[in-house]
């Protein structure tokens, strides 16, 4: 699964996990910056994102319900 930029699509990271959930929670887990990140409706849910660099991320439709950020 790879997590693109939403500007030019340029891959921000990629992983062998198969849900975006999963691998958005592997990039932060791993402190890579997710600036730009195209997260548009990931369930990140009860997610804890505390320690992640979202500046500019498109998060459009996302369930961030009880995630913490």
């Amino acid at each position: 699964m790879k997590i693109l930029n939403w500007r030019d699509g340029s891959i921000i990271y990629e992983s062998e996990k198969l849900t975006i959930r999963e691998t958005i929670i592997e990039a932060i887990e791993k402190k890579v910056s997710l600036r730009g990140a195209d997260m548009r409706g990931a369930n990140m849910s009860d997610a804890n994102m505390s320690d992640a660099d979202m500046s500019g991320a498109d998060m459009s439709d996302a369930n961030m319900s009880d995630a913490n950020m």
